[in-house]
């Protein structure tokens, strides 16, 4: 497992673990299934219960002050009878149907938490609106 991946799972667990179930309903109220919405305002506020940044590298330069890239924080509202109860993708900032460098967290049924990330970011760009029916495949048939 990555550095990237390790620090991903250990901030999702953090995450499933200060939300309850009432709370990220409330957040999707109103959305249909595979319906997302931009959760980025809430993920900067002042509860710090919601928080997930996306592992990224960064210059390592002592003589330079180095900003993180502006990230947004997209929560889709699972499929019908999904193993998934939770689904966050965290990346880049991009047009307002994707993200780029994107990396989601899961909250399985079991109670697990889940990474999903693809093997090349810096490449990658995921159409949100298909979003959970592919981690429903993924959660079917892993690999």
């Amino acid at each position: 497992m990555t550095p990237a991946r390790r620090e991903a799972l250990a901030q999702a667990k953090l995450l499933f673990s200060r939300l309850s179930q009432a709370d990220i309903d409330a957040a999707l109220q109103g959305l249909d299934p595979g319906q997302w919405r931009d959760l980025s305002d809430r993920f900067a506020g002042d509860d710090a219960r919601w928080r997930f940044w996306r592992p990224m590298d960064m210059p390592n330069d002592p003589d330079a002050l180095t900003l993180p890239p502006e990230q947004r924080q997209i929560m889709i509202r699972p499929l019908p009878d999904s193993q998934a109860m939770a689904l966050l993708v965290a990346g880049l900032a991009g047009p307002s149907d994707r993200v780029a460098q994107p990396m989601l967290a899961g909250l399985h049924r079991s109670g697990e938490v889940f990474i999903i990330d693809p093997k090349q970011p810096d490449r990658c760009h995921w159409p949100l609106s298909g979003v959970a029916a592919a981690v429903e495949t993924v959660l079917r048939h892993p690999r």
